[in-house]
């Protein structure tokens, strides 16, 4: 057996003592020599030890970590578990191909035996990988078990992750970045499958790698003369904050050495007429050298128009005594669009992520942390610090309030505290409550001193027992409807999905459409053709330690997290729970876009009476084509369903040569809902000329050519889409032939194919000339929840960054009294934008 690299622990001086006096009183017996110093020595349930401090986010790594027996010993037939939190998208481990990526092993180090003492007697362990291999938030377990044996207190057993003697990669790390993420061990001493947790977690930095983009972001509208503030920001390939830039060195092409900040230059350009004109204005900042790479544009005040904010960070020179930033030009850049006009309904745009956890429930990072990067890094306006009701401890309650409300500045920076009720869908399914006075939280208790809680049921109860409080909704709704202004309840798609089958008009103005659980287009169209009066909100329910659109990870959290833009006189508090209420809201896939409606006097989110035919204007403002933006789909929505839609590509024109391939929707509504595709494009009869993926969210989601006529690709949706782009030469004799299987959530690591049991695969035959005659877009619906494939014909020409128009709406009601009205509208990446519903009760004509 290989050596262990740790040495058996020291015998304190005490237990030696204690040993002495002990074997007095006992006079004459038999034990092995030393036995009860070792193990009394020892902690009763071991200890876990790794020599790894850091990793980046996103690597390919072998990590040891080492378990000492404790005094307690492993009896034959007992369990042992590594565990971690359930959040974490760290590569699924497998044990049944030692070559391959992801391989987890586990063997016995023996330890010493001392003068007397018997050899353990196990024989082997049986190492598995369980995504709920254990009790949450610890949930995700290596699962060691021994075989026909014992082991003796001061064994080790050495876990490799990502073991590499087989000649696999590694192990791919968790992609985002967290301060102390932690293993616990478990281990079931006496094989009664009963555990006890193992003293002393192995805790690492989780750290973000070399930079590969700029970020610019802010507010996509504003009034003429409203101060605006933009937030630069410089990100890994997954999407984290980089940090530290002086002490990496040179971490990229024009990394700042020696502790100099890295410049940034900001141009901003108006527009006039689609053409870009020269700069009116030049900033040049600094990215710090230490702490995050962010940092503001602050001070803006334009005259009415339409702008371009261009910033970039120059490359490396190869001259010996050039600073480190110059010479090679726009190693990276960003771009932000600004509209400014007078009639607007706001003083600008406030974005706001309303469901945010931390690492005191079942977040990432402290309250603190999550506050500073929504603030600082994201640069959003609203943030909702969030807390699992059945976990929050009072104290970390307590203790998180105080951390955020130190961020907590009116007209610059609003927070409001968040009781998420995590009810079963039996019961109703998940609400989360938001505090909008400022007087303290009624939770988690109110004035009589009853909880107002789910549950209490976490780790830190003195007890196991459920002790159950707000239950089911109706009780939730009975701790708060006395205030109704002083409060909003959110229901949500997140683990415990909301059931609309319940719903409070007063209590609950806005349903969650869109987080990084997924994008839930269903949901809203459920509870308008309910007649419910409700707007449409998007959040992050962000447990990965960035807030504010954060970007996409692996495995349950595989989209990027919403927003909720939000329509209101001032960023106070109370202001903004007023439009919140108000349902004066739209909600975006995480970008600084916005979907203003009005009808006359009235924004989206009002409900009014309408004599006659209702005319209604819209403005979509969206991202740079040039970044993947660019509007390519308006949808008018009622109670019944679309009622109108505008195809821009076929508005302005389909190419002769370019299509494109989408797949999306998700399997099911509940938790773990995304629909794992990987599939084949055949073209035959024509030649591929090139191909491009689009709607992507990571790195491990791709598109490759798999021979001079096919393309492959891969990637898992959760009701967004994603596509391949093609360039056919001869685009009427093509043939495509589309092939490939659909899978479900891998509970088990390195199990066999999980197929979608109601479309395990797929297969579509189209021609071009169908496709054609078709008017350029064909459809095959799979079953699910809105699985879908789709051919479509897209144009050559720009797609406009800003669409807006009117649209007439006959004066019909639905069987409930009124006519809702909303618009979804989609860009070329699939990034989306839903408005809140005009609730337009029609009068007789």
């Amino acid at each position: 057996m290989p050596e262990s690299p740790w040495q058996p622990e020291p015998v304190v001086e005490s237990v030696a003592e204690e040993a002495r006096r002990l074997r007095e009183r006992l006079g004459p017996h038999q034990a092995p020599l030393g036995h009860y110093e070792r193990i009394r020595s020892l902690p009763f349930a071991g200890r876990l030890r790794c020599d790894t401090r850091q990793l980046e986010a996103g690597s390919w790594q072998e990590l040891l970590l080492d378990y000492t027996v404790g005094g307690s010993g492993i009896a034959d037939g007992a369990w042992l578990k590594l565990t971690f939190r359930f959040y974490s998208d760290w590569a699924l481990f497998q044990t049944h191909d030692p070559a391959g990526a992801n391989y987890v092993s586990a063997e016995v180090q023996s330890g010493p035996l001392l003068p007397g003492q018997s050899p353990a007697t196990v024989q082997a362990l049986a190492v598995r990988f369980d995504q709920k291999g254990h009790e949450r938030p610890f949930q995700k377990a290596v699962i060691i078990d021994l075989i026909d044996g014992y082991l003796n207190a001061g064994d080790h057993v050495l876990i490799r992750l990502g073991d590499r003697r087989g000649g696999g990669p590694g192990t791919r790390v968790q992609t985002f970045a967290e301060d102390g993420f932690r293993f616990r061990a478990y281990v079931d001493p006496l094989g009664t499958s009963r555990f006890v947790a193992v003293p002393g977690d192995v805790s690492l930095d989780i750290v973000a790698g070399p930079p590969t983009a700029l970020r610019l972001r802010g507010p996509r509208f504003c009034r003429p003369e409203e101060p605006t503030q933009f937030r630069l920001a410089l990100e890994d390939r997954w999407g984290n904050i980089c940090r530290d830039l002086a002490s990496q060195g040179n971490p990229w092409d024009g990394g700042p050495r020696d502790g100099r900040p890295a410049p940034v230059t900001v141009e901003i350009l108006e527009e006039r007429g689609g053409t870009v004109g020269p700069p009116i204005s030049h900033r040049r900042l600094e990215l710090p050298a230490g702490g995050w790479a962010t940092v503001g544009l602050e001070g803006l005040n334009l005259s009415e128009g339409h702008y371009r904010l261009r910033a970039s960070l120059p490359g490396r020179s190869e001259e010996p005594h050039a600073p480190a930033t110059a010479g090679l030009a726009n190693a990276f850049t960003a771009t932000a669009l600004l509209a400014v006009a007078a009639e607007l309904p706001a003083p600008r745009s406030f974005y706001a992520d309303l469901h945010v956890h931390a690492h005191d429930t079942v977040g990432t990072n402290s309250p603190a942390s999550n506050a500073a990067y929504a603030r600082d890094v994201a640069g959003i306006d609203v943030l909702g610090y969030t807390a699992n009701d059945f976990q929050i401890s009072d104290a970390n309650w307590a203790a998180g309030l105080e951390a955020v409300n130190a961020y907590h500045q009116p007209g610059h920076f609003v927070v409001i505290p968040v009781q998420e009720w995590c009810g079963s869908s039996t019961a109703g399914g998940d609400h989360n409550v938001l505090f909008l006075g400022d007087d303290p939280p009624d939770f988690p208790y109110n004035a009589r001193g009853e909880h107002n809680r789910t549950l209490q049921w976490s780790e830190d109860m003195a007890g196991h027992a459920v002790e159950l409080g707000r239950w089911p909704v109706e009780q939730l709704w009975d701790a708060y409807g006395h205030a109704p202004e002083e409060h909003l309840l959110i229901p949500h798609v997140g683990g415990r999905r909301y059931i609309p089958d319940w719903h409070h008009p007063e209590l609950e103005r806005l349903v969650e459409i869109v987080s990084a659980w997924g994008q839930f287009d269903w949901l809203y169209a459920d509870v308008i053709g309910r007649g419910y009066r409700l707007g449409v909100s998007g959040s992050g329910d962000e447990h990965r330690g960035r807030p504010g659109g954060g970007a996409p990870g692996v495995d349950v959290f595989g989209v990027r997290g919403g927003l909720t833009g939000v329509i209101a006189d001032r960023l106070e508090r109370r202001s903004i729970g007023a439009a919140l209420r108000a349902r004066h809201t739209w909600a975006t896939t995480g970008e600084r876009t916005a979907l203003l409606v009005r009808c006359g006097e009235h924004l989206q989110g009002d409900a009014f009476e309408h004599s006659g035919t209702a005319h209604i204007d819209y403005q979509l403002l969206g991202d740079d084509p040039d970044d993947g933006g660019g509007w390519e789909e308006l949808v008018v929505y009622d109670h019944t369903g679309p009622i109108a839609r505008r195809n821009l590509h076929a508005e302005l024109g389909f190419a002769d040569d370019l299509v494109r391939l989408r797949w999306g929707g998700a399997r099911i509504r509940d938790r773990y809902r995304w629909a794992a595709w990987r599939g084949r494009i055949t073209v035959l009869g024509s030649t591929v000329l090139g191909f491009k993926g689009q709607g992507f969210e990571h790195p491990e989601e791709a598109c490759w050519r798999e021979g001079p006529t096919a393309i492959g690709f891969r990637s898992e949706t959760y009701g967004d889409a994603d596509g391949v782009e093609l360039n056919l030469d001869q685009l009427a004799q093509a043939r495509l032939q589309i092939e490939g299987t659909i899978d479900s959530f891998q509970k088990l690591g390195g199990a066999a194919r999980r197929p979608f049991v109601h479309a395990p695969e797929f297969r579509w035959e189209v021609s071009g000339a169908e496709l054609i005659a078709a008017g350029g877009e064909l459809r095959l619906e799979l079953g699910g929840t809105e699985l879908f494939l789709a051919l479509e014909r897209l144009t050559r020409a720009p797609l406009p960054s800003e669409l807006s128009g009117p649209f007439s709406v006959e004066p019909l009601n639905g069987p409930f009294g009124w006519r809702p009205i909303y618009l979804r509208g989609r860009q070329r990446n699939d990034a989306k934008v839903w408005s809140s519903a005009l609730f337009i009760t029609f009068s007789e004509p």
